[in-house]
């Protein structure tokens, strides 16, 4: 199994507003083959769907995404699949 590491938008530190961030130059490249992308919690699905935009723009084939905690609530992100550990739910009275 190779990795790839890819920084989001929202981590970059220059004042450019960039609408996607950079795949690390030091790990595998996407392009041809299956991408599982494995974060550590989903809240409104927009990392996710940046991310799943830029496999599909580079090559990669998005299998599914995996998360640790989901607090956004859906199956998918843009027709792909979302796996948690923990989903948060909102608890309300009745």
């Amino acid at each position: 199994m190779d990795l790839s590491v890819y920084t989001p938008s929202k981590h970059r530190w220059d004042d450019e507003q960039a609408n996607s961030g950079p795949f690390s130059r030091n790990f595998a490249s996407i392009r041809g083959r299956d991408c599982y992308i494995v974060d550590d919690n989903i809240d409104t699905g927009k990392t996710m769907a940046e991310t799943i935009k830029i496999v599909r723009e580079r090559g990669g084939n998005h299998v599914a995404g995996a998360v640790l905690t989901d607090k956004h609530g859906d199956d998918t992100v843009e027709g792909v699949p979302i796996y948690s550990l923990i989903q948060i739910v909102q608890m309300t009275e009745a």
